[in-house]
């Protein structure tokens, strides 16, 4: 059990790291608009549900694409390939995707109460964000080439150098004593870290010698197989949490922009606290995988245990400083008092339970990553759904949030099942001794690229 602990362990360190990056920037970023006025803030709070859409359409796209690059081998060409099929793929989907988004925010604006005031500026930032998102798709592909080619260290570059150009032009453009773009210095700040992303990540695949010119860029067959078998299932779990995300800003609008900003506040911190849980998830189903493709799948529930024992005991300590620091957090966060008082009210419900909330996200990304991705979005739909439905309705008879942020605690709690069923599939797939499939055709693939596919 020692050994499989500090596999995950390996696997795991690398992958947080990277992923906190990421999640970092709409943190930092909330921060920054929060020093440019309480407009700006609340806009930029409103508009958290649809990020997740954004998320959902980068992540749907980039592991498959992954994975395509991680089983191509030594065959840099159909790397390439992939990489072209995924970018025809992600672009045709991001136009449909984000045109109808842009085309719905004033539904969406009324939807949420937005007062008359602040409504233009609303419809106008969400349809400028999504058209600078489309940029951002070339680096989150290049990034995803560059981890399946086995080329993690170059991947981060991508990731950092976007993450970076985004911070920097959010502070640079809008706070005061700038140029003093405010609320605008977003999209004009996602545009250019996309377009430094894409630039640095093809740079960085000719220097590696993953991209060669003259390489063919002709259609992959597989890839369809990948994007259903893989991508949709990510997909479809980030659909989950926009649409719930989406009704929970509806439920708490009903009480002010006080509340929606300090809620959205303390949301984005738990985003950053869930990082942990779904990167030592994907970890464990890496190494579960590992042992899938050399046929010693019964050694996937011992594999599952010890990732389950590092994600409680590393949120046992989250836990314990989040809640502990709960004030301090939110007054970084937030500049306005009062929305930093109702992050931290929140906060102080929800933190002691992100231990069970952490058991629960590492379950569902194992279960998305070892054959079980439909039962995973049933789970997210429940999980998800219930907070709505039972927190949204006990808010509003009560008028106030607390009511919410108790159901969201309680839901961690009896969130504990979904890590009995993940138990369950484990052991039963184990059982069947099956072999780990691409598309449509299964494969035998040795530890290494296991590694590389599901990483």
């Amino acid at each position: 059990m020692i050994e499989y602990r500090r596999q995950v362990l390996r696997q795991a360190t690398p992958m947080v790291l990277g992923d906190l990056v990421g999640v970092l920037v709409p943190l930092v970023v909330v921060a920054l608009m929060s020093r440019m006025g309480d407009e700006a803030l609340y806009v930029r709070s409103l508009f958290t549900p649809i990020m997740f859409v954004i998320i959902a359409l980068h992540a749907g796209l980039a592991v498959p694409n992954q994975v395509a690059s991680a089983l191509s081998g030594n065959d840099s060409p159909a790397r390439i390939r992939a990489l072209a099929g995924f970018a025809r793929i992600g672009a045709a989907a991001s136009v449909v995707v984000l045109l109808a988004l842009g085309l719905a925010a004033p539904a969406m604006g009324r939807l949420f109460g937005i007062e008359p005031a602040v409504q233009s500026d609303f419809v106008w930032f969400v349809r400028w964000v999504c058209l600078a998102a489309l940029l951002g798709l070339g680096s989150v592909l290049c990034g995803a080439t560059l981890r399946g080619a086995g080329r993690p260290r170059e991947g981060a570059m991508v990731l950092l150098a976007a993450a970076t150009v985004e911070i920097v032009g959010v502070a640079a453009l809008g706070l005061p004593g700038t140029l003093g773009l405010g609320l605008w210095s977003v999209p004009i700040a996602i545009g250019a870290s996309g377009l430094v992303g894409t630039a640095l990540g093809g740079y960085l695949l000719r220097r590696t010698g993953v991209w060669r010119p003259g390489t063919s860029l002709a259609w992959r067959p597989d890839l369809v197989g990948l994007l259903v078998g893989v991508g949709l299932p990510v997909f479809g779990s980030y659909v989950a949490i926009f649409a719930s995300n989406f009704a929970l800003i509806w439920v708490v609008s009903a009480f002010g922009a006080t509340v929606v900003s300090g809620f959205a506040v303390a949301y984005v911190v738990q985003s950053v606290v869930i990082v942990a849980g779904v990167a030592v998830g994907a970890a464990t189903a890496i190494v579960a995988n590992q042992y899938r493709g050399v046929g010693e799948s019964h050694r996937m529930p011992a594999v599952l245990r010890a990732g389950l024992q590092v994600t409680a005991a590393f949120y046992l300590v989250c836990a314990l400083l989040v809640w502990t620091g709960r004030n301090w957090l939110a007054e970084v966060t937030a500049a306005d008092p009062a929305v930093a008082a109702e992050a931290a009210r929140y906060l102080g419900i929800v933190a002691p339970t992100f231990v069970l909330m952490g058991l629960v996200l590492a379950a569902l990304t194992v279960l998305e990553q070892v054959g079980g991705g439909p039962l995973a979005i049933t789970l997210n739909v429940v999980y998800f759904g219930g907070i709505v439905a039972v927190g949204g309705y006990l808010a509003r008879a009560a008028g106030g949030p607390e009511p919410l942020y108790w159901t969201v605690a309680i839901a961690n709690v009896l969130g504990i099942a979904v890590v009995v069923v993940t138990i369950v599939f484990v052991r039963r797939r184990a059982g069947a001794g099956d072999q780990p499939q691409t598309g449509t055709r299964t494969r035998t693939r040795t530890r290494t690229a296991e590694a590389e596919a599901t990483s």
